[in-house]
């Protein structure tokens, strides 16, 4: 705790009384008799408690209690407890009036170690002698209730500072083992608050040149511990780097950190967790099973890849084996060896487009058309040559693979990103849109700012001119990118491709390259729209609505937006199940047929003339749409119509599911909402003596933009699909006549090779066009290999380190509560089908919560049945969060591993309002 902070808590006591809050709510008003506090309206910033798997603000909880429930959160094994937030330490120091007494007692101290050491027993004799006050005691009562157990707890700080990646910390600050939690809470709660002014703390701040904030305490479980120990992720030996390092004690750990007692030590691999034990240290009376510390590198791993970077992790095993994790922080750079820029690398959103290894064909188109993505649309803002020129290097590294998965380079991202104005707000606008999140073990340096001078004021003031005219012209370009597409999608029919030679063909290919890389700025500029409007309407909400809603409103002023063409294929499909339904001679055929003898009947039968004219109708409009749609290698239901059939039958078994009645429903709730926040916002006035404008205004406007923005943006997608889709055609083409003429095996190789071996295969300047059948196998090989392997969402590497992934296990859950994040609000309860593609959404019926990985356009038939989304992956505006709002589907995306952690089959219920999924059955 600073001076400044010790100055703030001896500043007068406001008149208000003060509350506590619960699990971040407000409590009703209670009376002190009722073992309560009198009610004060505070802020989050301000509660004095909460349960430990809600804590996430370091400000307020500490950097080891965030860790701690994030890692809860996630499901991993983390012993239940609370937080006491820092705020109730500068409560009972200006109760007691040791806030006075701690300042001058810190003005008199000297700067030797030995004047540290009198500091330290002064304020601790101050602490034990010093009375608690009725808050204080209040709040110990509430946090026995939550805590609801007579059993031993442990006291532990979790200090502002604590555990930081460039700062531990570690085991400086007090924590006290075997806690009565009836008799012995109020003590040990002041022992760790005096820590704080440990003589050994102070000495490590000073060396660190980084001083501790305030000090939050956790209130946990005690574990039964068998054994325990420290266990890095990564062994800090160069030589070790593909193992962990474990060491261990029998009991609890105390002794252990504290470095009283020679440990065991063990090197774990990290892939097989084949185990060598140092043999130089001697063994324990006891030891672990190989199956106790496989289960505990396991779940060290899983904690490895929820912060995306290697932990320095306590733990302890239960009398029943089981693995607790009790401390998980980043390895301080004092035991890290890196000498490369580190990178961050996330498929967060990328894996909404491609969700499964890639091929060479995709790649060698994608990774440029990232690069041109975002280096044009820096050049249509108006950014400077110089900052394009300085951010050169990292637009050529936007995107990269691993385990055939694509992979954005956030280091790469966020550093283009803070080099334009705003920087540090775009960045945090992108997290939020994709989905992504920035280790701060690998953050990148902040920006120092735009405006430096005369120059860049100039800039500013032409790149505000630029981005008003791009987005007042934004209706006339993306109208000009529709008919580009249009135009190269006649020019491309798969009809007119058998009639076209090899110098067509490439041409074909070269003009597609052309549009991903030179004309696709108009699209581009939508997604920027999208970004920006909803990034600021949520801050705009923010500000106005209440700080204790539980749910997003933002997302609620976005339902059943109109105009989406993202929703006409599905109105489109629920005409056909309609006809179908009416129709007692189709009914009958496809209640008794396979789809393909159904394809065959249908286009014979006089029948079903009307219901043939609407299906090719609906393939030549909309067929091009599908799951997987821009992999390139997955077949459309132009191509594969039968699937589609499917669909219209699982339709017709759900006639009251009408999409277009769900989103005049949602459509209402919004118009409702809108006109709730509205008035909230025209009491909120930018000058106190003008009625008009007012906060109103703007926010109408906002609005307005940003529900034009994701009409646009979806326009845009849906012109790429039919982009794509066009590719692959041409690209099986090209691979008919290489197979024929014995360059490939296959017509499928084609898609691996890459834009450029294709483009001079076809124009005749291959260097080694025999061999080409042999390059293709060994990539078919290899790729093959990569379907076996789940690399993490997220992780952290060296600039050029090509880690190794092996079969990815995931943790079980320990609790019937999983966390994310709300994209769509809503609560709804049924039956869990865990999906892994979207051919099996026929299996689903009305009321079902659908959980899987993440969405694509392609699954948006399946959004009329369900009644809620779970989903492992997905930013505010991925298209499945856009869709869901469009329905007022309750979705919460974000929750690691939920196709594990939830069974097919369970009942679940799902609060979107909340972020919760509660496993009830």
């Amino acid at each position: 705790m600073t001076a400044a902070m010790l100055r703030q808590a001896a500043a007068p006591a406001s008149s208000a009384a003060h509350g506590i809050a619960r699990d971040g709510v407000r409590q009703p008003e209670r009376s002190p008799s009722q073992g309560g506090l009198p009610r004060q309206e505070r802020a989050p910033s301000q509660q004095r408690w909460l349960a430990l798997e809600l804590a996430t603000d370091v400000a307020l909880c500490g950097g080891k209690a965030v860790n701690l429930g994030r890692l809860a959160r996630a499901g991993l094994a983390v012993p239940a407890g609370v937080v006491i937030t820092v705020p109730a330490l500068t409560d009972f120091l200006r109760a007691s009036g040791l806030d006075a007494q701690i300042l001058a007692l810190e003005a008199q101290a000297g700067a030797t170690f030995d004047d540290a050491q009198a500091l330290e027993r002064s304020v601790r004799r101050l602490f034990s002698q010093a009375p608690v006050s009725d808050e204080t005691r209040a709040l110990l009562v509430q946090v026995r209730s939550a805590l609801n157990s007579p059993a031993p707890v442990v006291v532990r700080s979790s200090a502002v500072g604590e555990d930081a990646c460039e700062a531990s910390y570690a085991g400086l600050l007090d924590s006290v083992l075997e806690v009565d939690p009836v008799t012995g809470l109020e003590a040990a709660l002041k022992r760790v608050w005096a820590s704080r002014w440990s003589a050994r703390a102070a000495a490590y701040a000073r060396t660190r040149a980084r001083e501790l904030g305030g000090v939050a305490v956790i209130v946990q479980r005690q574990v039964d511990a068998r054994f325990a120990g420290v266990l890095f992720t990564r062994s800090p030996a160069p030589a070790r780097e593909h193992q962990m390092l474990c060491e261990y004690c029998v009991g609890v750990a105390d002794r252990l950190v504290a470095g009283a007692i020679d440990p065991d030590r063990l090197h774990i691999d990290r892939a097989g967790f084949e185990c060598e034990r140092d043999d130089t240290r001697a063994p324990q009376i006891e030891q672990p099973t190989h199956a106790q510390i496989e289960a505990l590198a396991r779940v060290a791993l899983a904690a490895e890849r929820l912060f995306a970077a290697p932990q320095d992790i306590e733990w302890a095993l239960d009398r029943a084996g089981t693995p607790w994790l009790v401390q998980s922080r980043a390895i301080t750079a004092a035991y890290s060896q890196p000498t490369r820029r580190r990178t961050v690398w996330s498929n967060a959103n990328v894996n909404e487009n491609f969700p499964a290894p890639i091929t060479p064909l995709l790649y060698s188109l994608v990774a440029p058309g990232y690069s041109a993505y975002f280096a044009n649309l820096g050049r249509a803002f108006g950014i400077a040559r110089r900052r394009l020129d300085a951010m050169a290097a990292d637009l050529g590294a936007i995107v990269g693979v691993h385990a055939g998965r694509l992979y954005y380079n956030l280091t790469a991202i966020h550093s283009v990103l803070r080099q334009a104005p705003c920087g540090e707000r775009l960045v945090a606008w992108f997290d939020d849109f994709t989905g992504a999140s920035m280790p701060q073990a690998a953050s990148a340096a902040r920006s120092a700012g735009f405006v430096r001078g005369l120059r860049d004021a100039f800039e500013l003031a032409w790149i505000g001119v630029k981005t008003a005219w791009l987005y007042a012209t934004i209706g006339r370009r993306i109208a000009r990118f529709e008919h580009r597409i249009d135009t190269f999608a006649e020019r491309s029919a798969p009809q007119r491709l058998a009639s076209l030679d090899a110098m067509a063909l490439r041409d074909l290919l070269r003009a597609f390259m052309r549009i991903r890389l030179r004309q696709w700025t108009d699209a581009a500029l939508c997604d920027a729209a999208a970004m920006v409007c909803y990034g600021a309407l949520k801050a705009a909400v923010a500000r106005i609505e209440s700080p204790a809603r539980p749910t997003s409103l933002h997302n609620d002023l976005l339902k059943g937006l109109t105009g989406l063409k993202s929703a006409e294929p599905v109105n489109a499909l629920w005409e056909l199940a309609h006809t179908l339904r009416s129709d007692a001679h189709l009914s009958a055929l496809f209640a008794g047929e396979p789809t393909q003898r159904i394809l065959e009947r249908i286009e014979t039968d006089p029948g079903c003339t009307r219901f043939r004219q609407q299906f090719h109708d609906y393939l030549r409009e909309w067929g091009f749409r599908c799951s997987g749609e821009l992999m390139l290698t997955t077949p459309s239901f132009q191509e594969c119509p039968q699937a589609l059939l499917e669909i219209i039958r699982s339709y017709a078994r759900e006639p009251d599911a009408s999409p277009r009645a769900r989103l005049a429903q949602q459509r209402a709730q919004r118009a409702a909402a809108t006109r709730r926040v509205l008035a909230q916002a025209s009491r909120q006035r930018y000058l106190r003596w003008l009625a008009w404008p007012n906060h109103a205004s703007a926010l109408a406007a906002l609005l307005f933009a940003t529900h034009a923005a994701i009409a646009l943006r979806e326009r845009a997608r849906l012109k790429q699909a039919l982009l794509y889709n066009r590719l692959r055609r041409i690209a099986l083409t090209i691979g008919e006549r290489l197979a024929g003429a014995g360059v490939l095996a296959d017509r499928d190789d084609v898609f691996f090779l890459t834009v450029p071996e294709l483009d001079e295969l076809l124009s005749g300047g291959a260097m080694f066009h025999a061999e080409t059948a042999r390059l293709t196998a060994l990539r078919r090989e290899a790729h093959a290999r990569f379907a076996a392997v789940s690399p993490p969402d997220s992780f952290v590497a060296p600039e050029g380190h090509y880690p190794s992934f092996s079969v990815q296990a995931t943790a079980q859950s320990t609790s019937a509560r999983l966390h994310g994040e709300s994209v769509c609000g809503g609560v709804a309860t049924g039956r869990a089908r865990v999906l892994t593609e979207v051919s099996q959404t026929r299996e689903l019926t009305s009321g079902d919560i659908l959980v899987t990985r993440q969405t694509d356009p392609g699954w948006a038939p399946a959004f009329v049945h369900i009644g809620a989304l779970v989903l492992e992956r997905g930013g505010m505006l991925s298209h499945g969060a856009i869709l869901a709002r469009e329905y007022g589907i309750p979705t919460i995306v974000g929750i690691a591993a939920a196709t594990v952690r939830i069974a097919d089959g369970a009942r679940v219920r799902v609060d979107a309002d909340q972020g919760d999924v509660d496993i009830l059955a």
